[in-house]
């Protein structure tokens, strides 16, 4: 995971600069959600729900 942020990391973040997420936190769980297998938006969410406490050992959401 520590590489995967590493890797991101260099990219620049097109969004606005009150997004609430940091884009590498948000690439970062697509890939990983992606790998097990959700499809969808929500399905996404909930990966990242039921894993929160494994993903803020490698990432540092600000805002959950």
């Amino acid at each position: 995971m520590r590489n995967l942020r590493r890797m991101f990391r260099p990219l620049k973040d097109p969004r606005a600069s009150n997004a609430k997420h940091g884009l590498v936190d948000i690439l970062v769980i697509a890939l990983a959600a992606t790998l097990a297998g959700p499809k969808t938006c929500t399905e996404f969410e909930f990966f990242g729900q039921g894993r929160e406490e494994l993903l803020r050992r490698f990432l540092a959401p600000r805002h959950g």
